[in-house]
Parts: C-alpha cells; sequence; structure tokens
C-alpha cells in the first residue's frame, strides 16, 4: 500500500464520501479494474476507514492513516466487470477506535 494525495473524480469510476458535516473527511473510490482507495481528506485527527466487498464475499479493508492529504491504495485483483461491488466509507479514531460518518454504496464493477 502506498500514500497518494486523492486521485480526481475524473480518474475514478465512482467515490463516496463520509458523512460527516462540511467537508468530508474521508474518501473511498474505485478506479477499474481492480484498484480501490481510501483517503483522509481532513485534517481532523481521525483516518479514514473503507471496505470494498464484491462476489460471493471477497473483500479488502482500507485505513489511511498518513494524515490529511493522504490515500492507501489496494488492488482487487479477482474482481471482474459487472460484479456488484459494495464501498464502505467511515472515519475511525486510531487503528481500533469505532467507525463513525459511514456510508455504504453498491453498484456494479
Amino acid at each position: 500500500m502506498m500514500a497518494a494525495g486523492p486521485a480526481s473524480a475524473s480518474d475514478v469510476d465512482w467515490q463516496i464520501l463520509t458523512s460527516d458535516s462540511g467537508r468530508p473527511g474521508g474518501i473511498a473510490q474505485w478506479s477499474g479494474p481492480d484498484t480501490f482507495r481510501v483517503c483522509d481528506n481532513q485534517a481532523d485527527g481521525l483516518r479514514a476507514w473503507g471496505r470494498a466487498t464484491w462476489g460471493s464475499g471477497s473483500s479488502t479493508t482500507l485505513q489511511d492513516a498518513n494524515g490529511a492529504g493522504t490515500c492507501t491504495t489496494g488492488h482487487t485483483n479477482s474482481l471482474k466487470a459487472g460484479v456488484p461491488l459494495t464501498m464502505e466509507i467511515c472515519l475511525r479514531d486510531g487503528p481500533t477506535g469505532p467507525l463513525r460518518y459511514c456510508v455504504t454504496k453498491t453498484g456494479k464493477a
């Protein structure tokens, strides 16, 4: 996993944002065919946490603990076009804190 700045909306197939007020603190992005990214979008002391689930229960979970303006990227090698995909994005305080401001979206890869 590597840190990188958030991708622009034109670089992703779809994305979801956390439900916190003001500027969303977390972004989850999926870029076909196999890239899932979780980005910390705000210097609020929280980290972005995200999960992508597809097919018959395959999933990947990522946390971006690198600070505001960074992303953690993972790959979903077994995900194929047309398969149902569910993404979740939340914020959390530390690596095991409770998940907050969560949003879930389902679509097709």
